[in-house]
């Protein structure tokens, strides 16, 4: 802006300077030509300050320019931003759905045993002992280990092997245990593939 009012500025003062010699020797208009050319001297010196502060500028400032780049950075990062929730939001939706399903699973699995229910803060599955049979067969097995030892084996290495099925499928660490009550501790417990039995005598 302010280099192209000094190149106006400069012919127009080359203009008026050449009519004003032109008036002085072919007795013109020496006082009008004089002061166009004067004004236009003026308005040169004060496009020249202008330039000197403000830079070399065509059109948009380099102050807009900076301006136009952090929007449009601002607004990269923002759909960005949305893109990342988004996903998230969509991997959280599928780990829940794949959280029920395996719920709905091993309640197939441990019919026979209790109800399993699921701590999504602990990320745990608790079977709990239902039927009267299961649970009288659990205490016999913690109350006379050393004759129970197979059956204890066989309980030991199943929650072991499905709690290994689980952390594969929902691709995390969870838990597996076994309780006998709502109210009471579990006696069987799962991690890493791994089955531990607690409370025998």
């Amino acid at each position: 802006m302010w280099l192209i009012l000094v190149i106006v500025f400069i012919i127009s003062t080359a203009i008026g300077g050449v009519a004003w010699w032109y008036a002085v020797n072919y007795d013109g208009l020496v006082g009008v030509t004089r002061v166009i050319t004067f004004i236009s001297i003026i308005c040169l010196i004060g496009s020249g300050v202008g330039l000197w502060h403000n830079g070399f500028s065509f059109g948009s400032t380099n102050s807009d320019a900076a301006q136009s780049s952090s929007s449009s950075s601002k607004k990269l990062a923002s759909s960005q931003f949305f893109a990342k929730r988004s996903s998230q939001q969509q991997a959280a939706s599928k780990l829940a759905t794949n959280e029920k399903a395996v719920l709905k699973q091993l309640n197939k699995i441990y019919v026979n045993q209790g109800t399993v229910t699921f701590d999504k803060g602990t990320k745990t599955y608790t079977v709990t002992a239902g039927p009267a049979k299961f649970k009288k067969a659990l205490k016999t097995m913690w109350k006379y280990p050393s004759s129970n030892q197979k059956s204890l084996t066989t309980l030991k290495a199943n929650y072991g092997k499905v709690n290994t099925s689980i952390n594969k499928t929902l691709k995390g660490k969870y838990v597996l245990q076994l309780r006998e009550s709502e109210t009471s501790d579990s006696i069987v417990v799962a991690k890493n593939g791994a089955a531990k039995l607690i409370g025998l005598n």
